[in-house]
């Protein structure tokens, strides 16, 4: 560089663009220059939507919540169009004003919209800004299926030599334009296979065809038929299937088998009487009596040990019914009863216990509060008790259920201890309430008992009461929560003009159903007194002119208390063939082989007796499943005592 020399004064350079100050070196850097000024804001926005995804039926209306972001001093108006609907939906154009942020695009289907997902553009345009887009996913279903419907089968007994099969026809009732298809599965023990014609049912009726191995040895089993619908809970249909080995195996030959547990009793001697012939003894092959009937009706008597004494129990009905009734015996458990013992703890105070384990019940002591209940049946089963608490006044003891115990799917050991049942413990809870109003009780005393059918088939009482007359009275239950698919409420609710057990008369009404709701409840009218008469050598009957409330079925029971002596007698309408007079007599067995005297009733011992009669509307009863939904029996009853 050529060597200059400035004065001390301000010079300007305009070639070099340069400033120099007063006095600077020219041989030094110079100053920095200034940032330019920055560009001028660009007005723009973004665009979201929440969650993304959004579901509708057809038919109604999803709502996406759309959010902008604004920036560079866009405070203008917005348009938000939905681009990709399926067919059958339509959305308005949404405008999110001046200034604001948030707003809802709502997507219309019609009830023929296209089921499945579909991507949907939302696109927000406005003016001077470019556009913006966002994606979210819309999945469009059918709306659940109306209405509903329930499954029954028909028969629910059924009898299968190994190597056979036999038939069930399923009926599905559908309520409420139920049209959707049930699909139809089954769970059976082993060696049994269960197929459905056909396996999806839109119709009303399909057919089970129950298959049993070949070498499957002899027992008595439980099939569930089960039926599955979209939006509806599963219906179960538990049928009692009694399997002979090939070679006709079991006591005797025929198409009649009844088979026993210990659970429930077995025989020391059954006889058989096909049509009104001579009665013919019957000998087993293990816990199955089998034998044949010929005519269209016929009976069955057995003697069976209870406590001290025994029990002669003599059932009357069709061919149909013998087979039926022969496989319910022990509700498809055939293995050695158990002995169950443990302790209850924090029941009411003063209160009342009642614990069913399997179908047996009993009730927890003092001291200790501790239970031993025997002839448990083998097999899973389960425990349920109730807690009440007792108000003691007037003429009778009122009974309030406070806590329900449930314990499911246990199989414990004969003499186990299944441990402390705590009521306030994790396995306990509040029952379901309602209410059940009497429409014509007549000022007796109204007393309820309450009883669960379970998924395992087990028919579990949890609570007893009487109370003085009333219009309407509590019933309580499992709630919903706490229920299976197809278990049932059974409902006894009783009136009596007095509390004394032995003298008088009741009415019954006998309800079943699911779900706790408030109930009517009108009773039939006063039963017609029966004639009851000895017949001589311990025999007893007795003769009741049929009433058109109670022409279903009937029993007699004398009961010799004092000796451990009882005699039950059965008979059924088909039976009866529709006469108008039931005559109830203990059959003369004396002559048959084996019989031994001692099993009649005592001459010259008082027995009391009480003899029922039940009705019921519909094909449900002895030979069709007896509980379903809905189902409502009425019944009533006469007791005294006679000397024969």
């Amino acid at each position: 560089m050529s060597s200059f020399r400035f004065r001390r004064s301000c010079a300007v350079v305009p070639l070099l663009a340069i400033v120099l100050a007063c006095g600077s070196d020219p041989s030094g850097p110079g100053p920095t220059p200034p940032p330019p000024p920055p560009p001028p804001a660009t007005p723009a926005f973004t665009l979201a939507a929440s969650g993304g995804a959004v579901a509708v039926l057809q038919g109604e209306t999803a709502t996406i919540s759309v959010t902008i972001t604004r920036s560079g001093g866009f405070a203008g108006a917005v348009s938000v169009a939905v681009e990709g609907l399926p067919t059958g939906a339509t959305a308005a154009p949404l405008t999110i004003a001046a200034n604001a942020t948030t707003g809802q695009v709502s997507v219309i289907t019609t009830n023929a919209a296209t089921i499945g997902t579909a991507n949907l553009t939302l696109r927000g345009t406005g003016t001077g800004v470019e556009p913006r887009t966002v994606t979210v996913g819309l999945t469009v279903s059918a709306p659940p299926a109306a209405g509903t419907y329930t499954m029954t089968a028909a028969p629910t007994t059924l009898n299968v030599t190994a190597g056979t099969s036999g038939q069930v026809t399923l009926t599905l009732a559908r309520t409420g334009g139920f049209a959707g298809a049930v699909a139809l599965t089954a769970t059976a023990p082993a060696g049994v296979t269960v197929t459905f014609a056909p396996a999806s049912v839109t119709g009303t009726t399909a057919t089970a065809t129950i298959t049993v191995a070949g070498g499957t040895a002899a027992s008595v089993g439980q099939v569930t038929l089960r039926g599955n619908a979209t939006g509806q809970p599963e219906r179960t249909v538990p049928i009692t299937l009694t399997i002979t080995a090939a070679g006709g195996g079991g006591g005797g030959t025929g198409n009649v088998a009844w088979v026993f547990c210990e659970s429930a009793g077995i025989p020391i001697w059954l006889a058989a009487q096909d049509g009104n012939g001579a009665w013919t003894r019957v000998t087993p092959t293990g816990q199955e009596f089998r034998f044949q009937i010929n005519g269209a009706r016929g009976g069955v008597a057995y003697v069976t040990p209870e406590d001290a004494g025994t029990v002669l129990k003599v059932f009357y009905g069709t061919t149909a019914e013998l087979q039926a009734q022969g496989g319910i015996a022990c509700a498809g458990r055939t293995g050695p009863a158990r002995t169950l013992t443990g302790t209850v703890a924090n029941v009411p105070t003063p209160g009342a216990l009642l614990l069913s384990l399997g179908g047996s019940q009993g009730t927890a002591t003092a001291p200790g509060n501790t239970f031993s209940i025997n002839r448990v049946p083998s097999g899973t089963i389960d425990v349920l008790g109730g807690a009440s608490s007792l108000t003691f006044g007037g003429a009778g003891v009122s009974f309030d259920l406070q806590r329900l115990f449930l314990r499911r799917n246990i199989n414990p050991a004969n003499n186990a201890s299944l441990g402390t049942l705590d009521f306030t413990g994790a396995e306990s809870f509040v029952p379901a309430a309602a209410t059940a109003t009497i429409t014509n009780a007549g000022g007796e005393f109204i007393a309820a008992t309450g009883s669960f059918i379970s998924t395992n088939g087990l028919f579990l009482t949890y609570s007893v009461g009487t109370g003085t007359a009333a219009a309407s009275i509590p019933i309580k239950g499992l709630p919903a929560d706490k229920r299976q698919g197809g278990e049932l409420h059974f409902f006894n609710i009783s009136a009596t003009p007095t509390l004394d057990p032995f003298v008088g008369s009741t009415r019954n009404v006998g309800l079943v159903f699911a779900a706790m709701a408030n109930q009517t409840i009108t009773y039939g009218p006063t039963m017609t007194m029966p004639t009851v008469s000895s017949l001589g050598g311990g025999r007893l009957q007795a003769v009741y002119p049929v009433q058109a409330a109670y022409n279903r079925y009937w029993i007699a029971s004398f009961d010799q208390g004092t000796i451990d002596r009882r005699a039950d007698i059965e008979m059924t309408s088909g039976w009866l063939g529709g006469g108008g007079t039931v005559t109830l007599a203990m059959p003369d067995l004396s002559g048959v082989s084996g019989w031994n005297a001692s099993w009649a009733l005592a001459p010259g011992t008082t027995a009391s007796w009480t003899v029922s009669g039940t009705g019921w509307d519909g094909g449900n009863g002895i030979t069709s499943p007896p509980f379903v939904e809905g189902a409502r029996y009425i019944s009533a009853t006469q007791r005294a005592s006679i000397t024969p």
